[in-house]
């Protein structure tokens, strides 16, 4: 994803695959990379804009971090009505456009998995640049998260270094299953 270390670009490009979605939202990706993504494992995906009142897949790029905390969370809590699942990657530890002096560039958030307390079923891992959560929403999927949990752990699907090329370890999704009333929830 551009503006993004390509940390997690196997793990999110293997998710589409999965989830297989019909329709899926970008928000603050805005790339190409994204769309080759969805290209290359649901080809007959459609994508929406920020606008979209159901998709299956929201992926929400490192420009979370350019929006204040309050407004992100915001967007979390409405995107778990109308996503089956949310995908977002944020940079952790790094301070984009200050290396080029681009005081406008500069994060308005921090985020790290504290952030997603609220949420009762997800997933994440994390290293040293960069987090991946993978949330299930409220509308139903072709698959469980368990299911997505376990396939990635145990396909140890590689988080690459920096370079997009070098593998550096497999995704261990650590799931976040709260101890809440949720028998009304599609897992």
């Amino acid at each position: 994803m551009p503006g993004s270390l390509p940390v997690f670009d196997t793990v999110v490009e293997q998710f589409i695959e999965w989830i297989a979605p019909r329709c899926a939202l970008d928000i603050g990706c805005g790339s190409t990379q994204v769309g080759d993504m969805l290209a290359r494992r649901a080809p007959g995906c459609e994508r929406e804009a920020e606008s979209a009142e159901r998709v299956d897949l929201a992926l929400i790029g490192p420009g979370i971090a350019q929006r204040a905390k309050s407004e992100g969370l915001d967007l979390l809590n409405a995107l778990t009505y109308r996503a089956g699942w949310i995908i977002v990657l944020a940079p952790e530890f790094s301070v984009p456009g200050a290396a080029r002096g681009i005081d406008a560039e500069l994060p308005r958030s921090v985020w790290s998995e504290r952030d997603f307390g609220w949420h009762d079923l997800w997933a994440w891992d994390n290293t040293r640049a960069m987090s991946l959560f993978l949330l299930r929403g409220y509308p139903p999927s072709v698959i469980t998260i368990d299911a997505l949990v376990e396939r990635v752990n145990e396909g140890a699907l590689p988080l690459l270094d920096f370079d997009g090329r070098t593998r550096v370890r497999p995704c261990r999704l650590r799931l976040v299953d709260s101890a809440r009333e949720v028998a009304y929830r599609v897992r």
